[in-house]
């Protein structure tokens, strides 16, 4: 028989568990349910004062808002589209404007509001400010956001009327000759699949980015898998997949991963890895991230650096406005595949122009990568190509090969940050991941021109390679399609803020692009970090035969949907009305 006060513990405990699981909304500031200024600073007391209320950071240029400070106005509307450390280093703000819905530009003659904005960040230093912000917003119904750098495609960083968990400052970075992952006290065999548990690896946090693991892991001679832009964190990245030059020889960053620190929604530090929470361990890696949890700290397999010889191979068309563009353009593409599975890995675009200026814009090329290889091989694949588009459009094409060599891919990386993709625009992107049954469609000629944006490009990055391939589907959450894909095919659409009619119009061309790709790769799918937010059947195309289990896992770590994302596993039970997350 349970006492009385047992009882009243465990009709206290249901009434709670009733109020927040059947809450309609999410409470936001204004509701009865949102917490009170006192509670704030006693909750800011509890994490040692690192509770903070940013304003919006276009702010600066806008008079009667706090931060208004007309001296500083030039350099913050000048750094906003030039400079991704800029909204990386500020608590709330994010590389693309729409995900908070234009609410406060740089610029003087444009509204500002804090309505697309959290209303307070915790700035995370350990764990333990991770683990007291989940508690806190859980127990009273608050929205919880994630942001680490804030370059994110599909504006999962960034929430109104939230509690955000900022972990830009969490940093520790620790080598290891050899690594084997923690064995919970359970006297069996941890040993990852796909992986040597004993072989080189690097511990990072959340807030370390590309250049920080990559700088580290240079020191020792060994390498990582990267992005381009150095300074976009780790942690988002390899819990999307994580493709690179380097992976296409290797893996994707999530095949590389030995374990795993997380704080889970019911506000407990846990270790995940093969041996225990194994299917957290699974669903982190791919499953996307800012869904299951907060990964605090990362352990990932190393392996050596090598030489790496870069080849520019380009063609183009040196007569004007070019009939056979594509169809040279698809022959090219449909050699690739050849020359991913000899270990090359490349970042291909196809490029048309309407300009009349011969030879001038159009063209097809690809920044072919050979890590230990010798830029002979390369040649050698590449110049049937070439041959072949010559004799069968002679006197219509160029072709121009160039070669780089660097004493390791590192060096080559490190002298060439990815400075070119823009930030502090509106902007959505679209993808697919094409096969060689794909590739090798004899209509891909229409599909690729119905695929590239005028005046604009189609991105292949061919990192799907033998190191994709070889991984078990199995083997993690990552989508399946990634272990037959050659390329990972890229288009994108923006638009100038406030303008409707032209955001309307580019998002319907948006459509029209990756329905090209769709149907040229019925059966694939897309990568997670790279893809249209507004994708229909998103968890499929996302994550393929993989979603149920991931659903599963979702439901039985998060029940009361403590964490929410747009585009994310298990959100379905929800929806954004109008800056407030409720229930559908």
């Amino acid at each position: 028989m349970r006492s009385p006060a047992t009882k009243l513990a465990i009709g206290l405990l249901l009434s709670v568990l009733t109020k927040y699981t059947h809450a309609t909304c999410k409470a936001i500031p204004g509701d009865p349910g949102w917490p009170s200024v006192q509670e704030w600073a006693t909750f800011n007391a509890s994490l040692d004062g690192v509770l903070l209320k940013p304003p919006p950071p276009g702010g600066v240029c806008h008079p009667g808002e706090p931060n208004y400070d007309p001296a500083l106005c030039p350099n913050v509307t000048a750094l906003w589209t030039t400079s991704f450390p800029f909204h990386e280093d500020d608590p709330i703000s994010n590389a693309f404007n729409n995900w908070n819905n234009d609410s406060c530009l740089p610029y003087p003659q444009a509204p500002c509001s804090g309505e697309g904005y959290p209303i307070y960040v915790v700035n995370a230093t350990k764990p333990e400010h991770v683990q007291k912000a989940i508690n806190f917003a859980r127990e009273r119904n608050i929205r919880l956001n994630v942001k680490c750098s804030g370059h994110d495609y599909l504006g999962r960083s960034v929430a109104p009327n939230s509690l955000s968990i900022w972990v830009h400052n969490m940093h520790g970075i620790e080598l290891h000759d050899s690594f084997v992952p923690q064995r919970g006290g359970k006297n069996r065999s941890c040993i990852p699949e796909g992986l040597d548990p004993f072989t080189s690896a690097i511990t990072f946090a959340a807030g370390d980015t590309n250049g920080d693991l990559y700088a580290a892991a240079n020191t020792i001679g060994m390498a990582v898998p990267v992005t381009g832009g150095h300074d976009v964190c780790y942690g988002g990245y390899v819990t999307g997949a994580g493709h690179s030059i380097l992976g296409a020889r290797h893996g994707l960053a999530a095949d590389l991963v030995l374990e795993l620190t997380v704080v889970t929604p019911d506000g407990n530090i846990v270790i995940a890895n093969s041996c225990q929470n194994r299917d957290l361990f699974w669903a982190l890696r791919g499953g996307g991230g800012a869904t299951f949890g907060v990964i605090v700290s990362f352990t990932l397999a190393l392996y050596p650096d090598e030489p790496t010889d870069l080849v520019v191979t380009g063609i183009g068309p040196i007569v004007n406005n070019s009939v056979h563009f594509y169809d040279a353009a698809a022959y090219a593409f449909t050699q690739y595949p050849e020359i991913v599975d000899q270990g090359w890995a490349g970042y291909g675009f196809v490029q048309p122009s309407n300009s009349t200026v011969p030879g001038v814009g159009s063209q097809f090329y690809v920044d072919w990568f050979g890590l230990g290889r010798n830029a002979t091989q390369l040649i050698e694949l590449a110049t049937p190509i070439a041959n072949y588009i010559n004799a069968t459009w002679p006197n219509e094409f160029g072709v121009e090969a160039s070669v780089f060599n660097f004493p390791s891919f590192y060096d080559f990386w490190a002298a060439n940050t990815d400075t070119g993709s823009p930030v502090g625009v509106d902007i959505v992107i679209g993808s697919r991941l094409l096969d060689k049954t794909a590739i090798d469609n004899p209509n891909l000629a229409s599909y690729l021109q119905r695929a590239v944006i005028p005046g604009g490009q189609l991105t292949e990055y061919m990192v799907g390679g033998p190191g994709v391939h070889n991984k078990p589907p199995s083997l993690n959450a990552v989508c399946p399609a990634w272990r037959t894909a050659y390329s990972h095919s890229v288009v994108g659409v923006g638009w100038v803020p406030f303008q409707t009619a032209m955001e309307t119009q580019q998002l319907s061309d948006l459509n029209v692009y990756v329905e090209a790709l769709t149907e040229l790769a019925p059966d694939m799918g897309a990568y997670v970090n790279e893809a249209d937010p507004f994708q229909e059947n998103y968890h499929e195309v996302f994550w393929g035969a993989n979603y149920p289990r991931l659903l599963a896992i979702k439901k039985g770590v998060d029940p009361c949907d403590v964490f929410w994302c747009r585009a994310c596993v298990g959100n379905e039970g929800w929806q954004e009305v109008g800056g407030q997350l409720c229930r559908v």
